[in-house]
């Protein structure tokens, strides 16, 4: 997100404070860390929020929900965990 400067003013929606962080947001977005991510989903649409951040162990990408509206960003990976970003579509 750092990378797109375009995007600073936009909502953001997390399921935990690292993707926030790193990308220079500090508190400035809504934690759903201790949500489901079928709540994320929901709230993400219903709110029309303009970005969503998750982080994922691999073995449990198989559970993030689909984001209807929302076009996939930034995919970025490790060894253990997934971190996937998704934009609202225009």
């Amino acid at each position: 997100l750092a990378g797109h400067p375009e995007l600073e003013e936009s909502s953001l929606i997390a399921n935990g404070e690292k993707i926030p962080f790193y990308a220079g947001r500090g508190r400035n977005f809504v934690a759903a860390e201790f949500s489901s991510l079928s709540y994320l989903r929901e709230t993400a649409i219903n709110d029309q929020i303009q970005l969503v951040a998750i982080e994922v162990r691999k073995s449990n990408l198989g559970n993030v929900p689909d984001f209807p509206g929302y076009s996939m960003l930034v995919k970025f990976e490790d060894p253990r965990y997934i971190a996937l970003i998704y934009r609202r579509n225009p």
